[in-house]
């Protein structure tokens, strides 16, 4: 099975993809180890429904009010 969570970091740019995730609670442990080499804002993707969940590392990594939008979601990004 295709892990359907990737996990990104925000960037002042825009967002930059650090890797893949089958769960949501494995995503956010990811987060919270990637945020003690690379602080700031990370973005949850899930792939099949397009919900965006925003978490910032070295916080409870609680879900912030995700989202749900529609539309045309792209390619991943970082992926090649």
């Amino acid at each position: 099975m295709v892990p359907s969570l990737d996990i990104f970091r925000v960037e002042s740019g825009g967002v930059l993809w650090c890797e893949s995730a089958a769960t949501i609670e494995t995503a956010k442990a990811r987060i919270q180890k990637l945020g003690l080499s690379s602080p700031g804002s990370y973005l949850i993707l899930n792939q099949q429904i397009g919900q965006r969940i925003p978490v910032m590392p070295g916080s409870s990594a609680q879900i912030e009010h995700p989202s749900v939008e529609s539309g045309h979601h792209g390619p991943r990004v970082g992926m090649g």
